[in-house]
């Protein structure tokens, strides 16, 4: 393959990585940069020329255990992923491949298809000094497989809880790498639930349209208002909503349950999205987020409200219902043949502080018990205003 092609496809795959934070987008700015400049990206003569180059990390992850590998590196003195330069002309995604069997004889299996995270490193320890542009990708192990290793390259390799990982001997970046990549393989265990489960799913909430609190929330916005609809699954509510004249835009991270909300509710309009990567500028009147933000992490909550708040019109309005509690992990769904899918509990206090530092005044926030056969647990509802409107609460 040329290598303008594979620049092209490394470009394309660093612009296409969601930063986790702020020091993550500088990284993607700069790489992208680079890459754009035109000057050569791979390593072409050891150790060190050029002396900005291209390496490929790989996180070695065990779901079943939730423990990681790291390697006990001789030249950089410190417990790393395994990984290794970028060859000229070669796709990092081969790099893994090859160091993979080289350095742990293993035939890599790929969690994730995509680097799932970028970074730009300052080298340290018995090397030659250079600056690491890291491509970051994770695959999966059983940590009670066995597995060999170079001791040329290394002292030893180790299987770690998370808990027990030396990060204070680590690359820099490997705690912010692991926050992301957790909070990445829940969200895909449940793009996984849902995709397998979507028929099954709109057939069991069809007849669960929570129309008391739907009712109101239209009540609160202009007649043939914009309403996002987050998290919107099988179309049910959409549906409801488009049929009384208001522009519905609806969005859900299963391919499977946007066909299905497509076909229910044909006066919306549907986008395959992830809720994280919401990106709208003040163009909605409301937002309805029913039973679907109780997916998302305590780390992630915070930026999605933002985002929310962010897609509203200055007067806008947010419907939010989540699970009351205080837990969150990996739980099986009894309704669904005992799927996995990963739930974050919230109590009245923290979801008012949450609401209140991310841009919304409270309208009114209560729960209900059990209240149909399906729910497994009392629901917290909030309706907000958008910070900045004059707006005053309609009662129930």
């Amino acid at each position: 393959m040329k290598t303008v092609d594979i620049r092209d496809r490394i470009w394309d795959a660093v612009s296409a990585i969601r930063p986790l934070d702020n020091t993550e987008r500088q990284h993607i700015d700069f790489v992208l940069n680079w890459i754009q400049s035109g000057v050569e990206i791979f390593r072409i003569e050891k150790p060190a020329s050029p002396p900005i180059h291209l390496v490929s990390y790989f996180l070695i992850f065990s779901p079943e255990q939730s423990k990681i590998l790291l390697v006990d590196h001789k030249k950089a003195e410190l417990w790393l992923p395994p990984g290794g330069h970028v060859e000229k002309g070669e796709d990092p995604k081969e790099t893994v491949l090859r160091e993979a069997k080289e350095e742990l004889g293993i035939e890599a299996e790929f969690l994730f298809e995509q680097p799932l995270f970028v970074t730009v490193t300052k080298t340290v320890g018995n090397v030659a000094q250079h600056t690491d542009v890291s491509l970051w990708y994770v695959l999966k192990w059983n940590s009670d497989e066995p597995m060999t290793y170079d001791k040329d390259e290394f002292h030893q390799i180790r299987w770690f809880e998370i808990n027990e990982i030396p990060f204070e001997r680590s690359d820099p970046h490997l705690r912010r790498f692991i926050e992301k990549m957790i909070c990445q393989f829940r969200s895909h265990t449940n793009w996984k639930a849902y995709e397998s489960s979507a028929s099954s799913y709109a057939a069991k909430v069809d007849s669960l349209h929570p129309y008391r609190e739907a009712d109101r929330f239209l009540s609160m916005i202009p007649p043939t208002g914009k309403i996002i609809d987050i998290g919107c699954g099988s179309g049910r509510d959409a549906k409801n909503f488009s049929e009384k004249g208001y522009v519905v835009t609806g969005i859900d991270f299963s391919s499977k349950m946007i066909q299905i909300a497509q076909e229910k509710a044909p006066k919306a309009n549907f986008h395959v999205m992830d809720m994280r990567s919401l990106n709208f500028d003040s163009i909605f009147d409301g937002a309805w987020a029913n039973a679907s933000l109780l997916h998302l992490s305590k780390n992630e909550f915070s930026n999605v409200l933002k985002s929310i708040s962010k897609s509203l019109k200055s007067d806008g309005l947010f419907f939010i219902k989540l699970k009351k509690g205080s837990s969150e992990g990996l739980e099986l769904d009894s309704r669904y043949h005992n799927i996995e899918k990963f739930y974050c509990y919230h109590d009245e206090q923290d979801l008012k502080e949450l609401l209140l530092a991310t841009g919304f005044t409270i309208l009114d926030l209560f729960v209900t018990e059990n209240e149909s056969s399906y729910q497994t647990h009392p629901y917290i509802h909030a309706f907000c205003r958008k910070k900045g409107s004059m707006k005053k609460m309609i009662t129930r």
